[in-house]
């Protein structure tokens, strides 16, 4: 998919800023990766190194050894892959396809054999696991380790490639697949560790060019600490978007290579690398959190020269740099073309021992600053110990496998044909009841009325299981009803939900597929992590075609009575091809992100909602908002037909006017829209990518790139950047 002319909207003045190091190039790094890649072909004759009464056996070992305490090694696992082929296996641990994880057996085959079959779960008890070759990470693919005692992949010292973990493989001289269509997958629970190969060779932890719902969580990447060393952690050279969190990168001459067109990262920690973060290019990227100490030269980006600078814009916030010789390196002037491009706001920026954190432009010109940079005035309930607050996926580490309540094994089928409304809901309230964890095991589980989520339920799901509305009950437009519905109105008390895709099949023109009822408290929120809207475009639901099909009324609402949310990597997605199949699709959705909480108390990370007919956020008479780097695509086809149908706004849910608004107006009016304000007030955008700019289906841009009370105040003539339009600071107080 294309992205072009976002809105960046930051609440902080802006601070450009640089230094003086010139290191090596980024540019050939893709070059590299070509040259790098060892061949799959070498893994494709693997065969399963045990039988299932093998497996099983050795599973049992296992446990009674004690070598891990995590429960998802021990529970049972029951998911299923309703359009897959028959007896297809969701869960894998590496150990029954033949992997030692002793530290000395090559354990490339048989890890490769675990993942080569099709889109699983792999499980990566601790360990040592040594690699010889490239892993490849295939579509869909979750990996993960014990989270209690973090299993290591680490390369031999003849090991033959350009990185230990390959997330989209050059199998020829192209990424294998298109960057900004590589979603649904994660990776945590890992050790990556380079140290044993030769300090010279060109190699990092993982390559990850992806898009929306990918992350990388909870991992630790060991590289080498020999001066001159070409090792790197991550290189993401491509794609349209994702989110990480919780890494620490230990030495190596770049921790993080980072190029995308938005992103968001949260609880980085750097120590003793050459450069933290080479930060190639970007349209938009927010990092939080991030805490580099004992380097050279904390971020990068000077990629492109005076003349054609790469970065687009970039916002840090509650971050460190400690014993850093240079915090934020950029080119000295201010030359480039156009001038915006390089755009930086830095927030709440903690600084020990920075002889330069980098250089602020004033009339008399660039002028080197170090020291703290503070925080703006930022209302109370949003922050906790001076920083925004944040809270990462919970894993229940410390639960053991009683403590939680299988909804396959509670009798729902998750077949993708059975109906489970009446057993997933005697399940959720059972689990709240009783304070268990429902695990929605690996499975598509059709609804046909509304599941209710009650106050005090922990919710999770293996490799992303959907859940899918299915009925007449949601297909009435006059009459919208939510497909899951979290807490009564009026009700107060906390949710945890996290690794599920909320789905509609067929005409469903009333399905609200989340809504928000509960009240939570701002100093210990609920939270959603990984929960997904998935609309059209996949296997089994019926939305494959160009039907034409109205498929939802909203993606999610939050009401008046709700509060004290915390959502991070949450894609509310209503699709535009097919995923599955072949084509582009022509699919509406009413509606995408409505918030209209009175109290707000509200954190979206890392969170995007595209392909709406009358908007994809709409905050309105709210309060207390954060968002870090949120991501929109308006519909496609508009105006063909524009915004006000099929779906006629609705004066209660305070839809956009299109007949008031665009009265008087010539040209194009009614197009949705990607961010919308009203009546609200301390909503606080640390990094947004809003792309508006498709008429039936051929890009163009937009020309407004902000409108208060109907007027244009922002121009996207006067804000050209590297790509997009780019707009640094915009307040509105």
């Amino acid at each position: 998919m294309v992205r072009a002319n976002p809105l960046f909207l930051l609440p902080f003045p802006l601070c450009v800023s640089s230094a003086v190091l010139d290191l090596g190039p980024v540019e050939k790094a893709s070059a590299r990766a070509v040259q790098q890649h060892g061949s799959p072909a070498k893994f494709h004759g693997a065969t399963r190194a045990t039988s299932l009464h093998d497996q099983f056996h050795a599973v049992k070992k296992r446990q009674e050894a004690g070598n891990s305490t995590f429960w998802l090694e021990s529970i049972s696992h029951q998911g299923v892959a309703p359009y897959g082929p028959e007896g297809y296996e969701v869960f894998r641990n590496v150990k029954d396809f033949g992997a030692k994880g002793d530290g000395t057996t090559d354990d490339t085959v048989a890890i490769q054999s675990a993942i080569r079959t099709g889109p699983p779960l792999v499980y990566f008890p601790p360990g040592t696991y040594i690699i010889s070759a490239p892993i490849f990470d295939y579509y869909l693919t979750h990996i993960v380790g014990d989270a209690n005692n973090l299993p290591v992949l680490k390369g031999s010292p003849d090991f033959q490639g350009g990185y230990l973990i390959d997330s989209n493989p050059y199998f020829t001289g192209d990424l294998n697949w298109i960057a900004t269509t590589v979603f649904f997958r994660t990776i945590r629970n890992l050790v990556l560790d380079t140290t044993d190969i030769p300090a010279e060779n060109e190699v990092s932890g993982i390559h990850w060019p992806t898009a929306q719902a990918t992350s990388l969580q909870n991992m630790v990447f060991e590289l080498s600490a020999e001066s001159g060393n070409k090792h790197q952690g991550i290189f993401c050279e491509s794609g349209s978007g994702g989110f990480i969190a919780d890494l620490v990168f230990n030495g190596g001459n770049i921790a993080a290579a980072l190029g995308n067109q938005q992103f968001t990262m949260r609880n980085l920690t750097v120590n003793n690398a050459a450069t933290a973060i080479s930060h190639f290019w970007d349209w938009g990227w927010t990092y939080k959190n991030i805490n580099i100490n004992d380097c050279e030269v904390g971020i990068d980006i000077t990629e492109g020269g005076h003349d054609e600078q790469a970065v687009s814009s970039i916002v840090v916030l509650d971050s460190s740099f400690s014993n850093v010789r240079v915090g934020i390196k950029t080119v000295r002037d201010s030359t480039y073309q156009p001038v915006t491009a390089g755009s930086m706001i830095l927030e709440n920026i903690d600084v020990q021992n920075v002889p330069v954190v980098g250089h602020s432009y004033t009339p008399d010109g660039p002028t080197s600053f170090a020291g703290t940079i503070p925080a703006n005035n930022r209302p109370a309930s949003l922050v906790q110990a001076n920083r925004f607050y944040g809270r990462s996926r919970p894993q229940y580490e410390s639960q053991s496998p009683s403590s939680f309540l299988s909804v396959r094994a509670g009798g729902a089928k998750g077949d993708g044909q059975t109906d489970d409304t009446a057993v997933l809901q005697e399940i959720i309230n059972d689990a709240a009841a009783s304070n268990k964890i429902v695990y929605f095991d690996a499975g598509m589980y059709v609804v046909t009325e509304t599941l209710k989520i009650p106050a005090g339920s922990r919710i999770l799901g293996e490799a992303l299981p959907v859940i899918i509305s299915s009925g007449d009950f949601f297909n009435e437009m006059e009459d919208p009803q939510p497909v899951i519905q979290v807490g009564e109105v009026g009700d107060t008390g906390k949710v945890e939900w996290s690794d599920m895709i909320i789905s509609t099949r067929g005409p469903q023109a009333g399905a609200i597929l989340i809504q928000w009822n509960l009240a939570s408290p701002a100093d210990d929120p609920s939270g959603m992590w990984e929960v997904h809207t998935r609309v059209g475009g996949y296997t089994g639901s019926l939305q494959q075609t160009q039907q034409y099909c109205i498929v939802a009324y909203m993606l999610m609402h939050v009401t008046e009575g709700a509060s004290g949310l915390y959502m991070e990597n949450t894609w509310l997605w209503v699709s535009d091809h097919d995923i599955d199949g072949d084509g582009q699709l022509t699919l509406y959705s009413g509606r995408g992100l409505n918030i209209e909480s009175t109290e707000g108390n509200i954190w979206l990370s890392g969170t995007s909602v595209e392909h709406n007919q009358l908007y994809e956020y709409q905050f309105v008479n709210t309060k207390n908002i954060y968002m870090g780097q949120i991501q929109t695509e308006t519909a496609y086809y508009q105006p063909n037909p524009d915004a006000t149908l099929p779906f006629p706004p609705v004066e209660s849910l305070h839809d956009p006017d299109f007949a008031k608004s665009c009265e008087g107006k010539e040209g194009r009016c009614a197009d949705g829209w990607g961010l919308r304000v009203v009546d609200s007030k301390d909503i606080l955008v640390y990094g947004a990518g809003i792309y508006s700019f498709f008429i039936n289906n051929d890009a163009i841009g937009v020309t407004s790139m902000v409108d208060i009370d109907g007027q244009n105040v922002a121009n996207f003539a006067d804000n050209a950047n590297v790509f997009n339009e780019n707009i640094a600071l915009f307040r509105n107080a």
